[in-house]
């Protein structure tokens, strides 16, 4: 009897700590989720207030706005109110400048005048806007400004008579939101340019028997400019060019208006880097081989006969090329380097006098004397 008493007392103890235990969970529960409901509804409240905010174009007085943390560098960056996805953009709409220093590295003297020069650049974004520009300066000017440049995409270098520097791209834009807020100031940017030694080419000539070819012309054409940097073979056939700015020439074998073998092109350019590990550039070009050819002997004289200095003569042949020269005080001038074919010359004096001659080389000639006369 005792022992059915006991057994009903802990059934009862049970079934009154399962009572309690579900009583609490379900306190736990229902303060949990109004706990939620209020969170959310506070959470509403303030995108509502900061979307207002956005709206108002700030916070009202006596309440502090909570911004996002400030967009880095390359991040992107949703307005308030823009659609998912938007992001900061460049605009080339405007103007803008480039703005720098120029300078030169220790042991090289900074020049008399220098060039600054501001091209479309070969590779950026927006280098279909940007046009080129030109500046000069004189005297200790070292820093510069190019204004009213168009937003675009730049190459900047600055040019000297020995110096030159590695181009710099530069982009000129602005930074804006999509409605139309310009983020931060991109127009106006700040380079350094370092002026350094121009760099040289040289190369030899052999003609088609293996020697040596001595006092050849040998001239580089710059394709933008036409500036022309001209020297001549020494008797051992190397040549030496110099001060060559990087840029894209012509090079010549003989009189550029005759050259003895095509035009051929040359790309010259500076590797990037600071004076401390950038040398001098160089570039040795291949040996050329030119055909053999013959030497005349111009000898302008008038009726007496007597020799006629300062005489002009102008020609061609038939091998292309135009000849031009000039009688010295004995009344001769030389042609070099002519190859095999037909000529024909002409040659004025200031006197007024006038004479003309037509003559033929043949392969195996090499030196050939052809007398002029002058008539009035």
């Amino acid at each position: 009897m005792s022992i059915d008493r006991t057994r009903g007392s802990v059934a009862l103890f049970v079934i009154l700590v399962v009572a309690v235990l579900v009583g609490a969970g379900s306190l736990w529960v229902l303060s949990w989720t109004e706990s939620r409901a209020e969170r959310a509804e506070q959470e509403l409240a303030h995108a509502d207030d900061h979307a207002r905010d956005a709206e108002l174009g700030g916070a009202p007085e006596g309440r502090t706005r909570l911004d996002a943390p400030p967009v880095g560098e390359g991040q992107r960056v949703r307005p308030a109110g823009s659609p998912a996805g938007a992001s900061i953009l460049k605009s080339f709409d405007g103007t803008g400048s480039i703005r720098g220093r120029v300078f030169t590295p220790p042991g090289i003297q900074f020049p008399e005048s220098w060039r600054l020069v501001v091209e479309p650049s070969l590779y950026l974004e927006g280098k279909a806007h940007a046009v080129r520009r030109v500046l000069d300066f004189t005297g200790d000017e070292r820093e510069f400004t190019m204004p009213d440049l168009p937003l675009g995409g730049y190459r900047v270098f600055a040019t000297a008579a020995d110096l030159e520097c590695p181009p710099h791209d530069v982009l000129v834009y602005r930074s804006v939101r999509p409605d139309g807020r310009t983020v931060s100031p991109t127009e106006h940017p700040y380079v350094t340019i370092e002026l350094l030694p121009a760099g040289f080419v040289d190369g030899i000539v052999h003609d088609e028997a293996g020697r040596a070819v001595e006092g050849l012309p040998v001239t580089l054409e710059n394709v933008d400019s036409g500036e022309r940097l001209a020297t001549a073979t020494q008797p051992n056939g190397m040549y030496l060019l110099e001060p060559v700015l990087s840029g894209e020439y012509r090079i010549y074998f003989g009189d550029p208006e005759r050259p003895l073998i095509p035009a051929e092109s040359l790309l010259f350019a500076r590797s990037g880097g600071s004076s401390e590990n950038a040398p001098r550039p160089s570039l040795r070009y291949p040996d050329r081989v030119v055909p053999r050819t013959a030497s005349v002997l111009i000898v302008v004289v008038d009726e007496i006969p007597a020799r006629v200095p300062g005489a002009e003569i102008k020609g061609f042949g038939n091998v292309g090329g135009l000849i031009e020269a000039t009688t010295d005080a004995n009344g001769e001038a030389r042609l070099r380097y002519l190859p095999p074919g037909r000529y024909h010359l002409n040659v004025t004096h200031r006197s007024g006098r006038r004479g003309k001659a037509d003559f033929e080389l043949a392969g195996d000639e090499r030196d050939k004397v052809i007398e002029i006369m002058c008539k009035h």
